[in-house]
């Protein structure tokens, strides 16, 4: 297997550059010299090796990784396989199941609408979802028959608590209380089976009590979630609709779905988890626990009806590194502009002050890396970061003009802290 992996990265290394991925449309990134745009070549090859170990270890069965510096590609690798059990290579336009890599492109759609005057940020959320008008906080809940009572909330949530995940909406699954609730009420947390849309899950969570008051500290949940379903209300369009005519199209993010087509199913990369350490396994059932057990391959194609905002997405690494450069270009794509440069902005600043997301801020959709944060593996101040359930992650330095994005598929993961972090240690290692 050894043998076969090192075949896998060299060949690639060498026609990466070369190759553009035809399934994202007519839009193709430049592609240039590492070594032109900052880079040392000897150390940004480093980053490879350390991918191929990790599939050599287990930690992963493979991955794609891009990186595009001023603009130009100047690495992308696809690394391992997509399917180790029947010896299929990965590929750079394998698709991939996003998760929470979603939230960021639902936040931007928020953003867009602010950008048009079609909402204010410091709206209560009441002003489009009246089921939000009466907030409450969690005082208690019997867990024999998940009863609970709660108290008046200090304020009403707004659309700003949840862009920076501060409204005192938590995940299910994150929190036993209120995963006692959200079950008696039949709100799920990521996937749904029964049929329903968005819409209905979103009006019961409305009327179910915050874990805190709002504004108090940062608790991620279906903060995401809810926002999806004021985008639709706002537009007047479903969620899928809106990405796809308003974002999607416009940056020929082609391979970008909340569900993926017949034609296109081959290309998702199967879900892998770790039953042991160094053991990797196909992982054909997921759950989170909340009684909905998905078929990992199935449920992502076809004509689902459950959008989700919070985590429904699946995409390729190069179309989602359209979205992230448009985004470090505040808000446009060569000639293709989505918002202003100023509401973009508002992506790169730290907009809950005091509080923090562990040690560091929060963005409208993203991870802010303070002076005084998180800057380990060679981050620097105003990095803007974000990652999904699944393995997916991506990172973006918009003073340098950079952005990285790092592909695979596993969880339960015993390795993804390994993983990232060695990965981003090598990338900036390897900048001049």
């Amino acid at each position: 297997m050894k043998r076969i992996l090192i075949l896998i990265v060299t060949t690639v290394f060498f026609i990466s550059c070369t190759v553009a991925d035809s399934s994202n449309g007519s839009f193709y990134f430049e592609t240039g010299d590492p070594g032109l745009h900052g880079f040392h070549v000897d150390s940004l090859e480093s980053a490879t090796r350390f991918l191929a170990e990790a599939v050599e270890k287990q930690w992963i069965p493979g991955a794609v990784a891009m990186i595009i510096k001023d603009g130009t590609i100047v690495y992308e690798e696809a690394v391992g396989f997509s399917d180790r059990e029947e010896g299929i290579s990965m590929q750079t336009d394998n698709i991939f199941r996003l998760a929470s890599l979603t939230k960021p492109i639902t936040s931007f759609a928020v953003l867009m609408l602010y950008d048009r005057g079609m909402l204010d940020l410091h709206d209560q959320v009441s002003m489009y979802l009246p089921e939000f008008s009466n907030a409450t906080v969690v005082q208690s809940v019997d867990f024999a028959d998940s009863t609970w009572t709660a108290r008046p909330a200090s304020r009403e949530v707004t659309i700003h608590d949840l862009l920076t995940h501060t409204s005192g909406i938590t995940y299910g699954f994150m929190d036993s209380t209120m995963s006692a609730i959200y079950k008696k009420a039949n709100v799920p947390d990521l996937f749904d089976l029964d049929g329903r849309r968005i819409e209905e899950s979103i009006s019961a969570l409305g009327s179910l009590p915050l874990q805190h008051d709002p504004g108090e500290m940062w608790t991620y949940g279906l903060n995401i979630d809810v926002l999806g379903r004021i985008v639709e209300v706002i537009s007047g369009e479903a969620l899928d609709h809106f990405f796809r005519s308003e974002i999607f199209d416009p940056l020929e993010m082609n391979s970008t779905w909340f569900y993926i087509p017949e034609e296109s199913a081959d290309r998702l990369a199967p879900l892998y988890h770790h039953p042991e350490s160094n053991t990797l396994e196909k992982l054909a059932q997921y759950s989170l626990g909340d009684d909905v057990s998905i078929n990992t391959t199935d449920y992502y194609i076809g004509d689902g009806t459950f959008i989700s905002g919070g985590g429904g997405l699946v995409s390729t690494a190069r179309d989602y590194q359209k979205y992230i450069q448009m985004i470090v270009n505040e808000g446009h794509l060569g000639d293709t502009r989505l918002i202003s440069s100023n509401t973009a902005r508002l992506l790169f600043e730290n907009q809950i002050g005091d509080l923090r997301f562990r040690e560091d801020g929060m963005s409208y959709g993203y991870q802010v890396n303070l002076e005084d944060g998180d800057l380990r593996n060679g981050r620097k101040p105003g990095r803007l970061g974000w990652g999904g359930l699944f393995q997916t992650t991506h990172w973006m330095l918009p003073s340098e003009n950079l952005t990285v994005v790092l592909m695979s598929q596993v969880n339960p993961s015993l390795h993804r802290a390994e993983l990232h972090n060695g990965f981003e240690q090598r990338v900036n290692n390897s900048l001049n």
